[in-house]
């Protein structure tokens, strides 16, 4: 691989690295803000009795989807930077990093739809239909990456 493009790889996981601290910084404080532990002027989560496990599931599901997705996304570009110094184009557990970030992203995305039942109190649990798509796409993603990773393995064997 010419030295440019692990130059660019280089530059993209550091800026995939850093857009993901900072999403997880920023959801780290709007959370703290809606749940009331600092930020007087920020707005709160109303807690209402009779929705509060779907409303503390909303609320705990969209910090921790959203901080695993930031991660796993790091993960995957450093994996991605480490196989490919190494030589390996397509490395083999980039494909279940691939499957997890659509698992949380789909947790995230529909938290975050359905945050009015923790902020407004309404009652209505949306699912938009980016909630289905973006992780759907990132679902294929990761299973067309799996059939890389077989073809590029296939094709070290060959002589």
């Amino acid at each position: 691989m010419k030295k440019r493009t692990k130059s660019m790889l280089i530059a993209a996981t550091v800026l995939v690295a850093l857009v993901c601290v900072i999403n997880a910084v920023w959801l780290v404080m709007q959370s703290g803000g809606i749940a009331g532990w600092y930020g007087a002027n920020m707005q709160q989560a109303v807690w209402n009795e009779d929705v509060l496990g779907l409303q503390r599931f909303l609320f705990w599901g969209r910090l921790l989807a959203g901080i695993a997705f930031d991660v796993l996304m790091v993960l995957f570009m450093v994996k991605s930077l480490v196989a490919v110094r190494s030589g390996i184009l397509f490395p083999r557990a980039n494909a279940f990093v691939l499957i997890a970030a659509s698992v949380c992203y789909f947790l995230y995305s529909i938290c975050n739809t359905n945050m009015g039942i923790l902020i407004d109190s309404e009652r209505l649990f949306m699912i938009n239909d980016s909630d289905l798509m973006i992780p759907l796409v990132l679902f294929a993603f990761a299973l067309i990456y799996s059939m890389a990773v077989r073809v590029s393995e296939e094709n070290n064997l060959t002589i």
